[in-house]
Order: C-alpha cells, then sequence, then structure tokens
C-alpha cells in the first residue's frame, strides 16, 4: 500500500484564552502543495452560547478563511503574495506561535495516509459528529425548530409556506413551495434545504422561481434570499450544492439555529403580504 506523508494543524476556538480553555473546530491540512482548511459547523454552533456575541464575528472569519484558502492556488499568480508563504509546514509552525486570541492553531504533526485512509478519513476520526449519520438524526428538529422561532413569528406579516405557481406567474409551469415571502421595496424569501438529500432539480427550481419573482415583482432587481441549512462536509457532492447556493447573488446562508436573528431581519425590513388571494 502505497503511503504518503501529510501535515495538518488542529484549530481550535478558545471562549476564554486566561483559562486556557479550548475546544478543537477544524484541521488546517497541507498535502502534496496544497492547503486545506475544513471546520465542523456542528461544533462551531456548539459554542454558540460560550461564544455569545463573538460567535458572529467567528463564524464569519472561519468562512472567510475557508474560501480564500480555497482560492490559493500554485499554478496561478496568488491574489496576494504571502499565499505562497502559507503552502508549508513552517507558516503552519508560525501560526501556532502567534496564534493566542479567540481562535488558535496547534503545533503542526504529520500523518501518515494511504489509498484506505486519506483525508476525509483522518479529518473525520478527530470529527465525527460531521457523519451523515448524525445530520439524519438531527434533521426532524431544524424543521420544527424553524417552524417555532422563524414561521410563527412572521407569518403575520408576510406569506409562510405558499406554493408559487401560475396564479401568481402569468404562465409559470413550475409549483415550488416557499417557506416564507414578503416586499417592501424588494423581495424578501426565506427557505430550508436540507443538503444531504436535496436534489440538483429542487434547487434549479429555487433559481428559476426567485428569478420569475424578481421579474413578476421585483422589476429585476435581486431578491434578499435566507436560506436556512447545514453546510455539509465540505469535498462531497452535498458541499457542491452548498457552495453553489452561496455565490449565488443575493444569497446568504444561515444555520437554522439562526432562525430569531433572521425572523427579526424580515420583520425589521417592513416586508409584508403582497400576493392576492392568499
Amino acid at each position: 500500500i502505497l503511503s504518503t506523508q501529510t501535515t495538518y494543524s488542529i484549530v481550535y476556538i478558545s471562549p476564554d484564552s486566561r483559562l486556557g480553555d479550548r475546544v478543537a473546530i477544524g484541521m488546517l491540512i497541507l498535502d502534496s502543495g496544497q492547503l486545506m482548511f475544513k471546520y465542523s459547523s456542528q461544533k462551531l454552533h456548539g459554542l454558540k452560547g460560550a461564544l455569545g456575541d463573538y460567535w458572529v464575528p467567528i463564524s464569519k472569519s472561519l468562512q472567510a478563511s475557508q474560501k480564500y484558502i480555497e482560492n490559493i492556488n500554485l499554478n496561478k499568480k496568488p491574489l496576494f503574495h504571502e499565499a505562497v508563504h502559507m503552502l508549508s509546514a513552517s507558516y503552519l509552525s508560525k501560526l501556532s506561535v502567534y496564534s493566542n486570541g479567540l481562535i488558535q492553531y496547534q503545533e503542526p504533526k504529520m500523518a501518515l495516509l494511504t489509498s484506505s485512509f486519506g483525508i476525509e478519513q483522518l479529518y473525520n476520526s478527530m470529527f465525527p459528529e460531521d457523519h451523515n449519520d448524525v445530520k439524519k438524526a438531527d434533521k426532524p428538529k431544524y424543521r420544527s425548530y424553524l417552524d417555532q422561532h422563524f414561521i410563527s413569528r412572521v407569518s403575520e406579516h408576510v406569506h409562510v409556506k405558499v406554493d408559487i405557481d401560475d396564479r401568481f406567474i402569468p404562465d409559470f409551469y413550475l409549483n415550488y413551495s416557499i417557506d416564507a415571502i414578503g416586499r417592501n421595496g424588494i423581495l424578501y424569501l426565506a427557505q430550508y434545504i436540507d443538503f444531504s438529500t436535496e436534489q440538483k432539480a429542487s434547487i434549479s427550481h429555487l433559481l428559476v422561481t426567485t428569478d420569475h419573482l424578481n421579474k413578476e415583482y421585483n422589476k429585476g432587481k435581486v431578491s434578499n434570499v435566507s436560506i436556512f441549512g447545514i453546510e455539509p462536509v465540505i469535498g462531497t457532492d452535498e458541499h457542491k450544492k452548498w457552495e453553489f447556493l452561496y455565490k449565488c447573488e443575493g444569497f446568504t446562508l444561515y444555520h437554522p439555529d439562526q432562525a430569531e436573528h433572521i425572523a427579526e431581519k424580515f420583520l425589521g425590513s417592513g416586508a409584508g403580504k403582497f400576493l392576492v388571494g392568499v
């Protein structure tokens, strides 16, 4: 069995660095000249209570770091000069020395990978809660949580759980159910997506429906679309669907735990009901 050595560094969140407490949240992995950053959305959201007001900026920082690292490519001119220096074990060592804030990095270690124990297996061995069987067990909780903390709060102000069909868009051939939709200058939409089961066609139907709603009620402007969903494991087919929507203009992805925050956003926008006959 062929084997290769890979360098990795555990990424920690430290709610209170003065006490030395920290929780492993993900990994920086340097393999064959490629740098990867993977983190557990499950563990991140489990720290929401401990981090308080710091949770949102830390979440955004992790997402931004992940996107930045994904775009580093040795075969292209790097966006920033320091990007080249990140592709080395010495850089990971430097990170571990100077990181002493809320986000911290472990001194890099070596792992022996084989054809049967690769990067995904290395990551999953340390973050087993990201496995799909755990997520499937949690699925019913998210829908009921959204119904309680989002749908029930906005239902008097905007349309909830409404089927968009040719009643509202002339000659529209689809029938797509939207969790919430309202309008105040622009359209505000919200939708829950289970990325572990959602098919490409369903996501395409969401995009087609949103586009037609924009043309019919939004004068072609971009809608404000909030997507609730759990980010899948990076590198999987499920994550490609998540990443596709992440890049769509006007779309913002949220963990279902942020339902109350998005409810406040809807209510604060002044969006109201506008579809006739609903």
